[in-house]
């Protein structure tokens, strides 16, 4: 699903959220927006999922709550259903799929984890919980605030992995916050970088042709015009 934001902006007690902001997010691809804290990026997440009320601007298509899974940091599951009752409530009013759910529990790796109830999972399985649910919702879009940042090294990047995976076998469009630059390099094929509520720059790449040298320097670039904007707003406060 394409989604074109127009002139957002979003304000809240006399703070200037999102200003005049316009992104375009592209059809089954991963759009990875970073910036320093307070930019806007959770904000603009939450105004895509129809969480926050939006001053003036469009969003096209306004998505329906059918139509986008929002996963956080906290993962959002139940604490008193199961694994498999969490992801069932996907389709509470739609319908179970038995073959469809089959699949996704097999692909995401937590098949022997059906019968465990959400204190019992580590946050890497706790996050595949919440991405099955996402996905057995048949959600078109996938957006993901900080959904990494409790992980260790290990697991980010089995978490990676299964992320690629999931873009390339299943046809959603993935949106997700990261304060992470190493991957937002690795995994999108399109970087936001926001300061203070608008778009600095938006870089668009193919990952699958890009060296460990490119990926290096892109890394430092985004660290650079992150600390330029960082510096930025601390002489206008």
């Amino acid at each position: 699903m394409n989604i074109k934001i127009n002139d957002l902006t979003i304000q809240r007690d006399g703070q200037m959220l999102l200003e005049n902001l316009s992104v375009e997010f592209a059809d089954k691809q991963i759009t990875a927006i970073v910036g320093v804290s307070g930019a806007g990026k959770t904000t603009l997440l939450h105004a895509l999922a129809g969480l926050v009320p939006v001053d003036s601007g469009t969003i096209d298509p306004a998505l329906s709550a059918k139509e986008v899974a929002l996963v956080m940091q906290e993962h959002g599951l139940f604490p008193w259903k199961t694994v498999k009752q969490n992801i069932e409530l996907a389709r509470l009013n739609k319908g179970q799929k038995p073959y469809w759910f089959q699949e996704l529990v097999t692909a995401l790796g937590i098949e022997t984890l059906l019968n465990r109830y959400p204190h019992q999972l580590s946050g890497g399985q706790s996050q595949r919980v919440a991405i099955a649910r996402a996905l057995y919702q048949e959600a078109k879009v996938i957006l993901m605030d900080e959904a990494t940042a409790s992980l260790d090294e290990v697991t980010q990047l089995k978490w990676q992995q299964l992320l690629q995976r999931i873009q390339t076998q299943y046809p959603v469009t993935i949106i997700y916050v990261t304060h992470r630059l190493q991957e937002a390099v690795a995994l999108s094929q399109r970087i936001v970088l926001m300061s203070n509520g608008r778009i600095v720059k938006i870089i668009e790449r193919d990952n699958a042709l890009s060296t460990a040298q490119q990926e290096a320097q892109l890394r430092s670039q985004l660290m650079q015009l992150m600390e330029e904007q960082d510096a930025d707003e601390a002489t206008t406060r």
